[in-house]
């Protein structure tokens, strides 16, 4: 039947594994997706579809970057942590003054 349809030969496990992926790069949170899978531990959901987030740490970078500067400054993704520390106290240092 299979060969008559012109298919391809796809084992239910990549049906599966292809369901998750898709859930996830659709944004579902992966706890969700956890829970739909049937896993145990969500840690097991993202140990398997880490694949999934390449982008994650630096899509969480530009947001932290648009609530601590403002969505219009342009931020520069590789800041050394000592001058990412020094940018947040003097945010929060001109955020004083202007409240003050």
């Amino acid at each position: 039947m299979l060969k008559k349809s012109g298919l391809p030969k796809i084992r239910f496990h990549d049906l599966r594994h292809r369901h998750a992926t898709l859930m996830l790069k659709q944004g579902v949170h992966p706890k969700i997706v956890s829970e739909r899978l049937g896993h145990s531990n969500i840690n097991i959901t993202l140990d398997t579809y880490s694949h999934v987030f390449p982008g994650l740490q630096e899509a969480a970078a530009k947001e932290f970057g648009k609530s601590l500067f403002g969505a219009k400054k342009k931020v520069k993704m590789h800041f050394s942590k000592i001058k990412v520390c020094k940018m947040f106290a003097n945010s929060l240092k001109t955020q004083k003054d202007a409240g003050a």
